[in-house]
């Protein structure tokens, strides 16, 4: 038998904050839409005005109006996203409206999501969005199955020392600790 992971749902981010094997969690967001009416035009945010779901335990805001989240720990972070779109197409990463280099993930035919995976580093109060960039046209998200389908999604994930975890039942855990992460 097999599990799906589905961020927000089912699935959980943990890293070493305090030594070897602690169990605090990592600071992460995850925003979730379902079919959104309309295009996402060239230049435009994926999650703006959308049905996005945001689910986090600490560390960022989320700007439904905008579509953008909003940093509130400088650090190094795993991204993730996964949108299903009509058209090909590129999207990228922005980090306060400026393209973030290395993070633009398209394909140039066909009917089938567009995926991107890597890392970033960011300051306190960064705003980090999600743009249809380099399209040559607007992209109209899909489903593929009929009924409550989740066509685009997008997590931030706490990563490496230096960048704080949850805030726990006893508080702040402080600085993550060695690179290590308990999955």
């Amino acid at each position: 038998s097999t599990t799906v992971v589905t961020p927000g749902i089912n699935s959980s981010y943990w890293v070493s904050t305090t030594g070897i094997n602690s169990l605090t969690p990592a600071s992460y967001i995850d925003l979730t839409a379902n079919v959104r009416p309309g295009a996402i035009g060239v230049g435009a945010q994926v999650f703006a005005s959308s049905t996005a779901s945001p689910s986090t335990n600490s560390g960022f805001t989320y700007n439904a109006l905008a579509g953008t989240v909003t940093v509130l720990a400088a650090g190094t972070y795993t991204y993730d996203y996964n949108v299903s779109v009509e058209e090909p197409g590129t999207l990228t990463l922005t980090d306060n409206g400026a393209a973030i280099p290395n993070t633009a993930f398209g394909r140039t035919t066909g009917e089938t999501q567009i995926i991107g995976h890597g890392v970033i580093t960011v300051n306190t109060g960064d705003v980090i969005g999600l743009i249809n960039n380099g399209s040559s046209a607007a992209l109209t998200l899909y489903a593929t199955e009929s009924g409550n389908q989740n066509v685009a999604t997008f997590s931030l994930v706490a990563m490496v020392a230096g960048t704080p975890g949850a805030t726990g039942a006893t508080g702040a855990t402080g600085p993550a600790g060695d690179r290590k992460s308990v999955v």
